[in-house]
């Protein structure tokens, strides 16, 4: 079967189902109060479907969308998988970001409601196709149109090899400027939607609330599982507190998905206004994206009065394993079970296989074999898997921090600061000492009314992890510097601390620090000893008193 066939099968007919059946409920809803109906989300596949196929559209040609829009490209991304190939893009980048991303994926056409746009603009300079669409409510119904406002040229599109059994493209948040490029075919999304759906109970009773970016990768994914299961979602179209609670105020939203750092920042924010939320409707909040301490697991339970629950997945693979439902309920420190994706260990390393996972990098540059074994993808993640099938995740290789030979794993030592009273948050990173080795740092976020150094922290560490796994350098800050995707980024995160100012530092080394002019223009002082160890320093402004 190919591309069209399989997802005019899975996806065009359980709409004509959901339309049929359901005719006056609600399937989308954004954050300014416009809504779409599963008639409505219908029309919008069956008139772009149309459209695609007049002009010529072939199957692996790549299309992202330029629009302030979410409820539009929540319509419209089906049609465009079935048709071509998704390959989105985040238009709040940068300009010469955006068009460093249109060449690098080699987009044929962009959709967008604003051919003024400056990334739409970039688009046509590239050889890009343009296509144009209007919408509009008549009767009650939404109505969209199209145009063919400017045909691809050549240009990046017509570089390389596409195949025409790929669905959606993806890129990894990786630390470069030079991300690694995820080709998905459609088998492994229909099969990632019928599984998720399933295994995480979604039905047309649940209203999912959806606060990453349309344009994002997990975005996609749940409005994928919300138009297949038959429930609502809401598009928020990124994270906002106060819209956040207004909308769970507003809506009988039952589930949301959001990376630890959002939890946390969310949970920080309700603590300090003493906030809550309409009990009895929240059945369902996943953590995915980065370990769960249990800390903050209770903390966040506590304030939405749900169940909190850690997904394990990476892009390459979608979602290998939750603790939902889990046969033995919630175990300690692990990130679930499978969801039906193979697992097994090798040498420490975490390898994985089945019908949702991709089957190789795009980049030309890239050995793929370096990157899978007989079939078994390398994760790059280091755990173990007790009797009961329990994934336990103990780091990953890459950031594994060498401290004199000693490899030290930042999860494990996150885990333990995490779990001394008065510490929201931590993260464990590498930073260079004078003979070309690593020694290990880390930023926390601290309860009010808190104080730690790097000498308070390591005594009350002793017991819980090695000698040699100790913080050596400790910054305080106000909250924990993040990358692209909400993600912390470790192997950079030392430059982005000594860059800024508004934090406590302290340093075992007995080394002073050299005077760094902070963002805010604040000197950094030199570290003095006294009675043989070093003073904690102030930069900036004291976050906590």
């Amino acid at each position: 079967m190919d591309k069209r066939n399989a997802i005019g099968d899975f996806f065009h007919t359980r709409l004509e189902e959901l339309a049929a059946g359901r005719p006056e409920k609600t399937a989308i809803t954004d954050i300014d109060g416009n809504r779409a109906g599963f008639c409505d989300v219908l029309r919008a596949y069956d008139s772009l479907r149309a459209f695609l196929s007049d002009i010529g559209v072939t199957p692996y040609q790549r299309m992202a969308f330029v629009t302030q829009s979410g409820i539009h490209m929540a319509m419209l991304q089906l049609p465009v998988m079935e048709n071509a190939v998704l390959a989105a893009i985040d238009t709040s980048l940068p300009l010469e970001r955006v068009k460093f991303l249109m060449s690098f994926l080699r987009h044929d056409y962009i959709i967008t409601d604003d051919r003024s746009d400056p990334a739409c603009m970039t688009a046509m300079g590239l050889g890009i196709g343009i296509i144009e669409f209007k919408s509009q409510m008549i009767f009650g119904d939404w109505n969209y149109s199209f145009t063919l406002a400017s045909p691809p040229i050549g240009g990046p599109g017509g570089m390389g090899p596409k195949t025409p059994d790929q669905i959606m493209i993806s890129t990894t948040s990786g630390t470069t400027d030079m991300p690694k490029v995820v080709p998905l075919d459609y088998g492994a999304i229909i099969h990632l939607v019928a599984r998720h759906t399933k295994y995480h109970d979604i039905t047309d009773a649940d209203t999912m609330l959806e606060m990453n970016r349309t344009n994002r990768n997990i975005a996609v994914n749940n409005i994928l599982y919300a138009l297949y299961s038959g429930a609502a979602i809401i598009i928020a179209n990124g994270f906002n507190h106060r819209n956040f609670i207004e909308m769970m105020d507003a809506h009988p939203v039952t589930m949301f998905d959001a990376p630890p750092s959002v939890i946390e920042s969310l949970a920080s924010y309700m603590e300090d206004r003493k906030l809550k939320i309409k009990a009895g409707r929240l059945r369902l909040v996943r953590a995915q994206g980065a370990p769960l301490t249990d800390g903050l697991k209770n903390r966040i339970e506590r304030l939405l009065r749900t169940t909190v629950v850690e997904n394990y997945g990476m892009t390459e693979t979608k979602t290998i394993a939750t603790m939902y439902k889990a046969p033995c309920g919630y175990r300690k420190g692990s990130a679930g079970v499978s969801m039906g994706t193979e697992i097994k260990i090798l040498d420490g390393e975490i390898l994985v296989r089945g019908e949702t996972v991709f089957k190789g990098y795009e980049n030309p540059e890239i050995d793929n074999n370096e990157y899978f074994i007989d079939g078994w993808f390398r994760t790059g993640d280091t755990g173990y898997i007790d009797g009961d099938g329990y994934i336990f995740i103990t780091g990953r290789i890459k950031e594994m921090i060498n401290r004199g030979g000693e490899k030290i794993s930042p999860y494990e030592v996150e885990k333990a600061i995490t779990g001394i009273s008065g510490i929201r948050e931590a993260v464990v990173f590498p930073y260079p000492n004078e003979i070309g080795s690593e020694e290990a740092g880390a930023a926390i976020v601290l309860e009010k009314g808190m104080d730690m150094d790097v000498f308070k922290l390591r005594s009350l560490l002793n017991g819980s992890i090695p000698a040699f796994k100790m913080p050596s350098r400790l910054y305080v800050v106000p909250k924990i510097p993040l990358g692209p995707n909400n993600k912390v980024q470790r192997k950079t995160l030392f430059e982005k601390l000594e860059s800024e100012s508004g934090y406590f530092a302290s340093d075992i080394s007995g080394k002073p620090i050299v005077p760094v002019k902070g963002k805010n223009g604040a000197g950094r002082k030199p570290m003095g000893k006294t009675a043989g160890i070093l003073k904690k320093i102030f930069i900036g402004r004291k976050p906590y008193s």
